[in-house]
């Protein structure tokens, strides 16, 4: 009967450890520890042990990918610690000033402006975006750790430029094609009404202008009537223009971006001070990111300062418009040329444009719209 116990209780805990080793083997399998590229940001300063700053990144938006091959392509020079980096337009417009005729000849009275077409060019003033930014740290897996990392499903995130495509179980991101993944503090994600930047091409702008310019009269003695058509019309005139084409100097790079797919994935064991972009929301220890919601994450510069928000004010809740607006100031001065008319100066005939030297033309532009593709995805902080 011993042995008959003792057999059986030998049978009963060898298939007792053989479950044992089955449920362990089908956990690390289905649910397994994060692999080594996957990248995080960081609202600190420095890397967590088996961690390394991606230095490719610093001072740079980063603009998801589904394609590892494109991984690593940048347009723009990095910005340094907290730079809202400033732009300016160069702009040109013309002014038709019509003809008024006048009984006379064109000689010798220089008091007159000549009816012809005038340029009108400058710079506008320099300005900001008007984007709104944070600053943190970008953190790459090196593996090695005698911690044992999990993510939860639903989590978005970005992997290092040796890692071509999507690691088994997680999958491709189509809504962050193109876009900056922007940190969300409630439980919805949403994309701005920008498309997704398909290539390699830096964000343009213009602004449209314009200002009335009051040209003074004169009068003549003499008659208003046909056919010397030299002379201007003296009148206020809307003088209108489009600037030149700008960049608001927004530096980005190409980031591979995948989610984990794996359903029974539910804990979430990472270091502290992560920010984990997650399409379900924050999992059981982690709160909304709220601080830092609605601006466009920076990589951390060289000798920047961690978790610091520069620029416009954060994106509201739900808002899908430009990431940025804002205009400039213009101001320039225009001669009108001198036109000669055989009539001395005085009463009755009216209604000629002065000869005038620096005519102020100034003003603010219309508020142009920095269209920067974006995707909102709800960001959680442990506790």
């Amino acid at each position: 009967l011993k042995h008959i116990i003792a057999r059986f209780s030998l049978f009963t805990m060898t298939k007792f450890l053989f479950y044992c080793f089955l449920f362990c083997f089908l956990f690390h399998f289905c649910i397994s520890e994060i692999p080594i590229g996957t990248s995080f940001f960081f609202k600190t300063d420095k890397c967590p042990l088996n961690w390394k700053e991606n230095t490719s990144t610093q001072g740079r938006v980063l603009l998801s990918t589904n394609d590892g091959a494109n991984a690593g392509g940048s347009v723009g020079s990095p910005l340094n610690d907290q730079e809202d980096i400033m732009h300016q337009h160069t702009y040109s417009t013309t002014f038709n000033l019509p003809s008024k005729q006048i009984s006379a000849d064109s000689c010798c009275n220089p008091t007159g402006a000549c009816a012809q077409v005038y340029d009108i060019s400058g710079t506008s003033s320099s300005e900001t975006s008007g984007v709104s930014f944070i600053q943190l740290l970008f953190c790459e897996y090196q593996g090695g750790s005698n911690i044992d990392y999990y993510t939860n499903y639903g989590t978005v995130t970005y992997f290092g430029s040796d890692v071509r495509e999507c690691p088994i179980s997680w999958d491709q991101v189509e809504q962050a094609q193109g876009r900056v993944m922007i940190p969300g503090s409630i439980n919805a994600t949403y994309v701005s009404d920008a498309p997704g930047i398909v290539d390699l091409r830096d964000i343009t702008h213009n602004h449209t202008f314009s200002d009335v310019v009051d040209i003074a009269p004169t009068q003549y003695i003499g008659l208003g009537d046909c056919c010397n058509d030299d002379l201007g019309a003296s009148n206020s005139y809307n003088i209108t223009g489009v600037t030149d084409e700008s960049s608001t100097g927004i530096p980005y790079i190409n980031v591979l971006t995948c989610q984990y797919s794996n359903e029974s994935a539910v804990n979430v064991t990472l270091p502290k001070d992560v920010v984990l972009f997650n399409l379900n929301g924050c999992p059981s220890g982690f709160s909304y990111a709220s601080a830092i919601a609605g601006r466009f994450p920076v990589s951390l510069p060289p000798n920047g300062l961690a978790n610091a928000p520069f620029g416009g004010n954060p994106m509201p809740v739900n808002y899908t418009g430009p990431s940025g607006i804002h205009d400039h100031s213009f101001k320039s001065n225009f001669d009108l040329t001198t036109c000669e008319i055989g009539l001395a100066t005085g009463c009755c005939a009216g209604g000629y444009a002065t000869e005038t030297t620096d005519i102020n033309y100034s003003g603010l532009t219309e508020p142009s719209a920095v269209e920067f593709p974006y995707f909102v995805v709800p960001a959680c902080i442990q506790n």
